[in-house]
């Protein structure tokens, strides 16, 4: 293996607020800690976690707006690499591998990473699938967030000894005190003492209306009882005017982007997720992480990390009745969500920490343990 010091240097399209972009940025700056050099290079544009990055000491290169059948531009990617001095490049979704495959050859061959982070955006299209599958002959590590994610890309035709899963990992939150509580709740900014929220872009593969359908439906009637959005996107004006139609437009709050959501986390009852398709996200983790108990649509990966009844509630894809009855039933019951939120907290703790992420991808990239 190659000791450190080691320069990784990640690839995506952006560096925006999705789980994919927190992610890269997550891993990159805990490179950083362990005295490892690390880049990002957002082939289209920079992002919100721009800054983040740099306050950390990550390089960020910014190159514009892809030109797939420009040379100039595999070169403009090749040159960053050699600048930074890969010693591996890692690259998330479709188009950063291609990018990144032809650049890291150019750019003299460091170790190649790349991960998928879903399955959904290929299942309708063979000619991406074709093309990945030749793509991933470059791979040294072929990662995937789950074991479902892990059968469908080996069905795809990845070499099994490519295919490894990495999950992903958040930073492990100390327990939930009064104090912490109590400062998580001014923060919040929110009067009702019951809360469920979410975090995430809102955008419709997200299904946020059946989250609002849900909770008018199961805590409508229940003035104590607040629904909390903490992020932005495309689909927040239909969301307000839907939680306006049911008649708890003033009990669902929208807190746009935030940069404290750990500090947040302490301050809910309930962390909700509708989606339509997941792979494995980050915002659930990092509610499990504090110990806040999980209502979700049994989706991607979410099963493999959430034991219906024991860590969390399941409840079958568009499905609100089963959400609303979920929602009902933790709020009646809290030593109930309590216990739920105690073992999803021991779980998170086991296998889904930040540090056995980076651990695992270390591995990957052919670098020595550094001590942490």
């Amino acid at each position: 293996m190659a000791a450190s010091p080691a320069s990784v240097v990640q690839v995506v399209l952006e560096v925006g607020r999705g789980g994919l972009e927190t992610m890269c940025a997550d891993l990159a700056i805990a490179l950083v800690a362990r005295g490892i050099r690390s880049s990002v290079i957002g082939l289209d544009a920079g992002g919100e976690l721009e800054t983040r990055l740099r306050d950390h000491g990550v390089m960020f290169t910014s190159l514009g707006g892809r030109r797939m059948r420009s040379p100039g531009y595999y070169r403009a990617v090749a040159g960053t690499l050699r600048a930074a001095g890969a010693t591996a490049v890692h690259t998330h979704g479709f188009a950063p591998l291609l990018y990144g495959a032809v650049a890291r050859t150019m750019a003299g061959f460091p170790r190649l990473v790349h991960t998928e982070h879903s399955i959904e955006y290929l299942l309708d299209r063979p000619g991406l699938r074709m093309g990945l599958r030749g793509l991933a002959w470059s791979v040294d590590t072929f990662a995937v967030l789950g074991e479902r994610m892990r059968r469908y890309y080996a069905s795809l035709g990845i070499a099994s000894h490519r295919l490894q899963v990495i999950p992903n990992g958040v930073a492990l939150l100390p327990p939930t005190t009064a104090a912490r509580r109590a400062d998580a709740r001014a923060r919040l900014g929110v009067t009702q003492p019951f809360v469920v929220a979410t975090v995430g872009r809102l955008a419709p593969e997200k299904n946020f209306p059946l989250l609002v359908d849900a909770f008018a439906s199961a805590l409508g009637g229940d003035p104590e009882a607040a629904l909390v959005f903490i992020g932005d996107g495309s689909e927040r004006e239909a969301l307000q005017a839907r939680a306006a139609d049911r008649g708890i437009g003033d009990r669902v709050y929208f807190l746009g982007w935030r940069r404290d959501v750990a500090e947040l986390l302490p301050a809910l009852d309930v962390f909700a997720l509708s989606s339509f398709s997941e792979g494995l996200p980050m915002a659930m983790l990092e509610a499990m992480s504090a110990g806040v108990p999980v209502v979700s649509t049994a989706v991607g990966d979410i099963p493999n990390v959430v034991t219906d009844g024991v860590s969390g509630t399941l409840v079958p894809p568009e499905d609100g009745t089963a959400m609303a009855r979920a929602f009902a039933a933790l709020r009646r019951a809290p030593t109930q969500a309590a216990q739920l939120g105690q073992a999803g907290q021991q779980t998170v703790t086991a296998t889904y920490s930040r540090d056995a992420m980076v651990d695992a991808y270390c591995r990957a990239y052919g670098i020595a343990p550094v001590a942490r």
